[in-house]
C-alpha cells in the first residue's frame, strides 16, 4: 500500500520527533541501568569472568585500584561470538543475537552509556515501515496506519522500559512486527518465495533474540489453524515446518541454550497466593504503561506489604467494576463502534492471544517476579496502538481530547522523569563517589557494583566484599585501622522479597528506581555519618 500525502506527512514528523527524542535521551544519560550493565559485561566478553567475583575469588575481598575492576569492561577478545553465547548459557536467560550486535558496535565505536540508545534508535527506525504496512493491512486505511506508528513510537512504556537501555527488547519488537506482517501477508495474499524466505529468517532471528518468541509463534500458529486452515492448508503446514527448521538452526548456532531454562527456574519463586496478587498488579500496571507513566507506581507496588497488596488489588478491582457499571452504556457504545469497524474477524482474537502469550508465563510463575513491565509486553503494544486509533476515530470530541491529553502528558512526564532521575540522583551519586579515595562496596550482585565501575577513577582504591561474608566485620575493622577515611556503599535489591531497608539519613540514600537502593556512609577518624 503506497503512501498518500497525509500519511506520509504523519510518518515524516514521527521520524523527526524520534530523532529529537533519542538525541534528548542520549544527552540526559548519565548512568548505566541495572540490567543494562549486564549487557555490557556480556558485550565486552566478560560476563563469565565476573562470575569469579560472585564465587568470592580475587579481586573480590582484596583492596585494589579501580583500574583492576575496569578490566571487566575492556574487550580483550574482539568478535568472540561463540564465547559470548557460551557465557550467556552459563549465566543468563537470553539468546545471543542482540549481544553479538552490541559487542560488534562496542568494538567499532567503544563503550559508552549511550550505545544502547543509538542501537534502539536504529531498530526503531527500521520498525516504522513494517508497522505501517501491518497496520495498513489490518485496518485497510493508510492514515490510520500512520497514526498507529505515531502512537506506538511515543508510548510511555516504550520510552521508559525499552528505548533508554541496552537490552534486546527494541530488536525483539522489530522482529515481532516483521513476523506479524509476513505471517498475515503470507495467508492473506498470494504466496511467493520471498514470503517463505522471510518467514524462516524472521522466525530464526526471533528465537535468537528472546526465547519467549516461541510462545508468541504458537499463538500465531493457533490463529492460522482457527481462521486459515480451510483455505490455506498447505501454508499452515509450511509454517509448522518453518518452526521446526528454526529450532534446529537455534540448536546448531547456540547448542547450550537449554541451560538458560534451568537458570530461569532457579531464579523464579514458588507459587504463593499473595505473590500472585502482586504479579497480577504488576501485569495490570504493564498494560497501563502504554498510556500512563506508572513506573513509580510499579516500584511502590513492589515495596508494599502483603496487607497493602490485598488492599491495592481489591480496591482497584472495586473501582474498575464501579467505572464499568457507571459508564457501561458509553463503553458498550464505543466497543460496538470499534468492533463493527474492524476489517478482519481475526483481529480481536489475535490481540487476546498475543496478550495471553505475553502474560501467561509470568502469571504461571515460569518467569521471575521482576519479569513484567513495558519491555515484556512489547509484542502487544502494536495491537494496542491499533485499538487506540480505532477508538480515537469512533469517539466524540471530548473523548478524543482526553485521549490526546493523556497520551501527550504521559510521554512528556516520562521524558522529564528521566531528566530528574539522571541529573538529580545519578549525577549526584557519581560526583560524590569520584571524590572518594577509598570505597568499600558490600554487594557483588551484577546489577549493583558493576554500574559504578566505568565512572571510577583508575587510582581510587576499591574493596568489594559481601555484607554477609563472615570476614566482613574483621575486614572492615582492618581497613578502619589503616585508612580512617573511607566510604561504604551499602546496597540492596528492593523487590518484593526484600521490603525493609531504611537509612537513618535520607540524604545518604539513593533509590535508583530500578530495584536497587544504595546508602552511602562516609567514615572519618572522629565522626561518622549514617
Amino acid at each position: 500500500m503506497k503512501l498518500n500525502f497525509k500519511s506520509g506527512t504523519i510518518l515524516f514528523y514521527t521520524m523527526l520527533l524520534i530523532v529529537l527524542m533519542h538525541v534528548y535521551l542520549a544527552k540526559q544519560k548519565v548512568m548505566y541501568g541495572g540490567d543494562e550493565i549486564i549487557s555490557y559485561l556480556c558485550a565486552t566478553v566478560n560476563q563469565d569472568n565476573y562470575s569469579v567475583v560472585l564465587h568470592q575469588q580475587p579481586p573480590y575481598g582484596k583492596l585494589v585500584p579501580a583500574g583492576e575492576w575496569k578490566k571487566f569492561f575492556e574487550i580483550n577478545e574482539p568478535y568472540a561470538y561463540n564465547r559470548i553465547a557460551i557465557d550467556l548459557s552459563k549465566t543468563d536467560l537470553h539468546p545471543p543475537l542482540y549481544f553479538w550486535i552490541l559487542h560488534t558496535f562496542t568494538v567499532w565505536f567503544g563503550m559508552h552509556n549511550f550505545n544502547g540508545i543509538i542501537l534502539n534508535f536504529l531498530f526503531q527506525l527500521l520498525t516504522l515501515w513494517p508497522l505501517f504496512k501491518l497496520a495498513s493491512l489490518l485496518l485497510k486505511n493508510r492514515v490510520k496506519a500512520a497514526y498507529v506508528v505515531f502512537f506506538w513510537s511515543f508510548t510511555p512504556a516504550l520510552i521508559s522500559g525499552v528505548l533508554y537501555f541496552a537490552r534486546p527488547y527494541m530488536l525483539l519488537s522489530l522482529i515481532h512486527i516483521c513476523y506479524a506482517l509476513t505471517f498475515f501477508s503470507y495467508f492473506m495474499k498470494q504466496e511467493n518465495l520471498l514470503h517463505r524466505i522471510m518467514l524462516l529468517l524472521i522466525t530464526t532471528m526471533g528465537l535468537l533474540v528472546h526465547y519467549s518468541f516461541f510462545i508468541t509463534g504458537l499463538c500465531y500458529l493457533l490463529i492460522a489453524v482457527l481462521y486459515f486452515r480451510k483455505t490455506a492448508y498447505r501454508k499452515l503446514l509450511f509454517i509448522v515446518l518453518v518452526w521446526i527448521i528454526s529450532v534446529i538452526i537455534l540448536w546448531l548456532i547456540h547448542p547450550h541454550f537449554s541451560n538458560s531454562f534451568i537458570l530461569q527456574q532457579e531464579r523464579t519463586t514458588s507459587f504463593s497466593f499473595h505473590q500472585l496478587i502482586a504479579r497480577i498488579g504488576k501485569t495490570g500496571i504493564g498494560f497501563m504503561q502504554f498510556l500512563i507513566p506508572v513506573m513509580m507506581m510499579k516500584h511502590s507496588l513492589m515495596m508494599l506489604s502483603e496487607t497493602f497488596l490485598w488492599i491495592f488489588f481489591l480496591g482497584g478491582t472495586i473501582i474498575l467494576i464501579t467505572l464499568i457499571l457507571v459508564y457501561k452504556n458509553t463503553l458498550k457504545h464505543l466497543s460496538l463502534k470499534v468492533i463493527t469497524h474492524l476489517r478482519h474477524d481475526f483481529f480481536l482474537p489475535t490481540v487476546i492471544l498475543i496478550s495471553l502469550a505475553a502474560i501467561a508465563p509470568y502469571l504461571l510463575f515460569i518467569f521471575p517476579f521482576h519479569a513484567m513491565g513495558g519491555q515484556y509486553l512489547i509484542s502487544v503494544y502494536p495491537y494496542l496502538a491499533m485499538l487506540l486509533v480505532l477508538l480515537f476515530y469512533r469517539s466524540n470530541y471530548a473523548v478524543k481530547t482526553g485521549l490526546i491529553t493523556i497520551f501527550c502528558l504521559g510521554s512528556i512526564v516520562t521524558l522529564f522523569d528521566f531528566y530528574n532521575l539522571q541529573n538529580n540522583k545519578y549525577g549526584v551519586l557519581i560526583n560524590r563517589l569520584q571524590q572518594q579515595k577509598l570505597i568499600i562496596a558490600d554487594n557483588t550482585d551484577r546489577r549493583s557494583f558493576p554500574r559504578l565501575i566505568p565512572y571510577l577513577k583508575p587510582e581510587q582504591l576499591i574493596l568489594l566484599i559481601n555484607k554477609d561474608d563472615r570476614k566482613f566485620d574483621s575486614t572492615l575493622q582492618a581497613i578502619n585501622n589503616l585508612y580512617p577515611n573511607y566510604t561504604l556503599i551499602s546496597s540492596v535489591q528492593t523487590g518484593y522479597e526484600k521490603q525493609k531497608f531504611v537509612s537513618a539519613d535520607p540524604s545518604k540514600q539513593f533509590d535508583l528506581e530500578d530495584g536497587i537502593l544504595w546508602v552511602i556512609t562516609e567514615h572519618h577518624p572522629k565522626k561518622q555519618y549514617y
